[in-house]
């Protein structure tokens, strides 16, 4: 083979990889934000969990970087990966997607990030 026809095999690789790669991060996004509200803006924070409260049904969120993020759980907080508070632990890795009047964050949706390994 000639050396542009291996380029254009080695581009339609890795251009097929990277649609592969990206894929289930667009559907995941989609299918977030039909479950959501979208009645005010919605933000969000992936993290650490650093504290839970079951008597508050509150959480703290410490991302990589930036401040921590204390969140309220709300009755119609959607879970994704286990069902309730108590089952989270500190340290576990989380994303969540939440709204704010000013003084209050309020979980929407809370997804418990599963850890890969042996």
């Amino acid at each position: 083979m000639n050396r542009l026809n291996l380029m254009k095999i080695y581009l339609l690789i890795a251009t097929l990889g990277f649609a592969l790669f990206t894929l289930p991060h667009f559907t995941f996004a989609q299918t977030a934000s039909e479950e959501i509200s979208m009645d005010q803006p919605v933000f969000f924070v992936q993290g650490k969990v650093r504290a839970i409260s079951g008597e508050t049904m509150s959480m703290t969120v410490k991302p990589n970087k930036g401040k921590r993020v204390h969140l309220q759980l709300a009755e119609d907080s959607i879970f994704v990966g286990f069902s309730a508070l108590k089952e989270l632990e500190k340290g576990k890795r989380v994303k969540v997607w939440y709204k704010t009047d000013g003084e209050n964050n309020t979980i929407e949706k809370i997804e418990k990030i599963q850890e890969l390994g042996c």
